[in-house]
């Protein structure tokens, strides 16, 4: 409650992140990430240096699995 409620630029802030820097489109993208998810066309993903590929809807479960972060929630 310090810091007040989060404004609306600030919850477009990962969108933006993500898409701030433009690469070149893959021609021959993988076919799923490490959890089976399928990679499509103009899906945003990740590729770790292990080589694991790892989508942006599943990089809560990535942090948890590989790194072994802990999110928590206030109440």
């Amino acid at each position: 409650m310090t810091t007040g409620y989060p404004s609306q630029t600030y919850l477009t802030y990962e969108d933006r992140q993500w898409s701030a820097i433009d690469h070149a489109v893959v021609a021959d993208h993988p076919i799923e990430d490490m959890y089976g998810d399928e990679v499509r066309t103009g899906d945003k993903y990740f590729i770790d240096d292990a080589g694991r590929i790892v989508l942006q809807e599943n990089f809560r479960d990535y942090l948890i699995d590989q790194c072994g972060a802990v999110f928590y929630e206030t109440k």
